[in-house]
């Protein structure tokens, strides 16, 4: 099993650093964590497509894909 922890991302990681990190790992997704490594969300390969289809912007951070869902993961207490 591949090191999970290289799928790890930031929510302001940019798009352009989160297609890199999702390139390389060969995996099609990239997990987006918080300070603590707890799991905020996923995302895939198709999100990033989606979204290049509507925003031609790269510099922004992978929180647009993540704002843009209805389904959240709770904060762990």
């Amino acid at each position: 099993m591949k090191d999970i922890h290289r799928l790890f991302i930031a929510p302001e990681t940019l798009l352009r650093e989160v297609i890199v990190c999702i390139n390389q790992s060969q995996s099609g997704i990239a997990l987006v964590v918080d300070s603590h490594q707890h799991l905020i969300g996923l995302v895939t390969d198709g999100d990033i497509r989606r979204l290049v289809i509507r925003v031609t912007d790269l510099m922004v951070s992978v929180q647009v894909i993540l704002d843009s869902r209805s389904a959240k993961i709770p904060p762990v207490t």
